[in-house]
């Protein structure tokens, strides 16, 4: 292991965020290289790790959440969006936890207003819970 701001050699655990594996030749060269073209260096290594990565990642459909800075955005957050098989799962299992919470507390919160402020309060959450799996997370 290598200190790549310095060129210096550790031998064993690295001993701070910035160490980075290297050999002893690839320490030296990048000690004679100034700190901007050391950096530089660096980050492209990085760089070409994290794409191996995510190469070696199984491929998923990927499913940006909407910007909700933008009007198209705030407009793909408010349209219906057809759940899929695992959204329609999360959807049901949401609704059901929904209705055994309602069921618990029934009896237990007197009859007026506040009931019924609850109730709704219940059903923005439990469509907020849904909204959040349809729009992945947003």
């Amino acid at each position: 292991m290598g200190d790549p701001n310095t060129g210096e050699i550790y031998e064993g655990v690295l001993r701070k965020e910035s160490d980075v594996a290297l050999t002893e030749a690839e320490a030296v060269a990048l000690g004679d290289l100034s700190t901007a073209d050391r950096i530089q260096r660096l980050k492209a290594t990085v760089a070409d790790e994290k794409r191996a990565v995510i190469s070696d990642m199984p491929q998923q459909e990927f499913n940006p959440q909407p910007d909700l800075r933008t009007l198209e955005g705030a407009k793909s957050f408010l349209d219906y969006h057809k759940p899929d098989d695992e959204q329609l799962r999360a959807h049901h299992e949401v609704n059901l936890r929904f209705q055994e919470l309602l069921q618990h507390v029934w009896l237990e919160i007197p009859s007026g207003p506040g009931k019924t402020v609850f109730i709704r309060d219940l059903n923005r959450a439990r469509m907020s819970a849904n909204s959040a799996i349809a729009n992945h997370g947003a």
